[in-house]
């Protein structure tokens, strides 16, 4: 099924091969019209010029006009008797084109034979008579431009010659207005033959159109029972799928729920025999260390480090365990206020260090206050822990507006990170930094993540290696800064 064809065409092509054969048609439809005003206007010419132009000048030329309308009435008979097809109307629009070229001829001849030199009253009737037949050309035979150029630009231009020739300014005004009007009547020909071409393709394109439509209609019907059938399997298909997906919900709820309290179980019970391991230590650093040798202090210091280090994964698998497991308590939390504290633990820990912290003013939202609490300090804690080696250091917590929602973000100016890595860095255990340049478990963005989900939020980073980092993140339910 092909769509109906656009209106901006070359009429002369093969996109609709009826358009030349309907103008030919509109040609001869206009044809007796122009017949018959041809004849009246020819009589009254000839009347009006008897006493200026000699008899028999006038009588050969009448004769002429007469003997090329009824030829042209003849062939409009024979036209209307054909019926003519596309196929061959090329040849009847041909045949029509010669016989107003030949009037046109004719009437051309008046502004040579008719002439009336001596009476410039008569000379303009002649030049009226002939812009009349003009202008009636215009409106009949533009249609098609080459059969109105074909009669009017011999009927007028003899004329036009004879008034320029004669050389006085009466004479060249009117040639020279009598060539004005010939051209803006063919501009107004030319108009006209667009407004009709164009209104011509329109009702093939609308016959085109309800074609189409009809075979759309058809294929429709078709494709609707076609869809009708498929919606049915398809639901069929959806229910069993949801019967299976909420079944499998319901096993990865189960199986998530017995992980996070194995998690839990297996970090509660590893954190006493860590603290055993970690006191013996300790105690035999102290009370035996006269009786070691270096390789075996070296030994029970690593003992001790590592315990300590394993301590600390555990607190933080807790955590993790504890965010998942957590019902949320929803309240108003003041976050500027909860950050100040965070930062003032961090001054107090390592007070010999000087960072200026800026942190904006009236931040708030809705949440868990233990869990939000625990993302600013894992935030801010980063924050402070990777500009550790960064002079003139900065930390900065604040909040943008973005799309009619209130944008969270902690801001530094430190170690940075590779962008490649910024999907990873929130998985448990990735670290991009080794244990030597800054100490931690892996763990912190792993829980700043889950926080922000069980908000409903979302958070992303932004960073660049040696330069700082940005921590973006929202939640869903958060009060506009004020």
């Amino acid at each position: 099924m092909i769509p109906p064809k656009q209106l901006g065409r070359n009429p002369a092509s093969s996109e609709h091969p009826q358009l030349y054969a309907e103008q030919v048609r509109l040609l001869y439809s206009n044809a007796q019209l122009g017949i018959v005003a041809t004849l009246v206007n020819a009589a009254v010419l000839v009347f009006i010029l008897r006493t200026v132009v000699s008899y028999l000048v006038l009588t050969i030329w009448a004769v002429c006009i007469l003997l090329v309308s009824i030829a042209r009435l003849v062939q409009f008979s024979r036209f209307r008797r054909a019926l003519s097809e596309s196929a061959h109307v090329g040849r009847w629009g041909t045949w029509f084109v010669i016989g107003l070229a030949i009037s046109g001829i004719i009437w051309g001849s008046a502004g040579i034979f008719l002439y009336p030199v001596e009476s410039t009253i008569h000379q303009e009737f002649l030049a009226f008579v002939l812009g009349g037949m003009a202008i009636g050309a215009a409106g009949a035979f533009s249609v098609v431009m080459s059969a109105y150029i074909a009669y009017t630009l011999p009927s007028l231009m003899p004329l036009i010659v004879r008034f320029l020739a004669a050389g006085d300014e009466i004479h060249m005004a009117m040639g020279g207005m009598s060539l004005l009007f010939v051209v803006l009547i063919t501009g107004i020909a030319f108009r006209i033959s667009k407004v009709t071409l164009a209104s011509l393709r329109l009702g093939f394109e609308k016959n085109d159109l309800v074609i189409y439509l009809s075979s759309a209609k058809d294929d429709l019907e078709k494709l609707n029972r076609e869809l009708s059938a498929e919606i049915v399997e398809r639901r069929k298909a959806e229910e069993e799928l949801n019967r299976h997906r909420e079944h499998l919900e319901e096993l990865v709820k189960e199986r998530t729920s017995e992980l996070e309290a194995f998690i839990y179980s297996v970090s509660h019970d590893l954190r006493a025999p860590l603290r055993h391991i970690r006191g013996f230590a300790d105690i035999l650093l102290e009370n035996l260390a006269g009786k070691l040798d270096e390789r075996g202090k070296t030994y029970l210091e690593r003992m001790h480090l590592s315990a300590v280090k394993m301590s600390r994964l555990i607190e933080d698998l807790l955590s993790l365990s504890r965010i998942s497991l957590k019902e949320i308590e929803w309240t108003k939390l003041d976050l500027s206020k909860a950050a100040s504290l965070i930062v003032s633990d961090l001054r107090e820990s390592d007070p010999s260090r000087r960072v200026e912290v800026r942190i904006a003013e009236g931040l708030s939202t809705d949440g868990d206050e233990s869990l939000i609490t625990i993302l600013l300090t894992n935030l801010l804690g980063n924050a402070w822990k990777f500009t550790s080696k960064t002079a003139n250091a900065r930390i900065e917590f604040g909040t943008l507006l973005k799309d009619e929602r209130n944008i969270f973000y902690v801001r530094d100016n430190g170690a940075g990170f590779d962008e490649q890595y910024r999907e990873k860095m929130f998985l448990p255990f990735h670290r991009l930094h080794t244990e030597k340049e800054f100490e931690g478990t892996g763990i912190g963005l792993a829980i700043v993540k889950r926080v922000i989900h069980r908000h409903g939020g979302d958070i992303w980073a932004e960073g660049t290696t040696g330069k700082g980092s940005t921590f973006y993140f929202t939640f869903s339910n958060h009060h506009k800064r004020h």
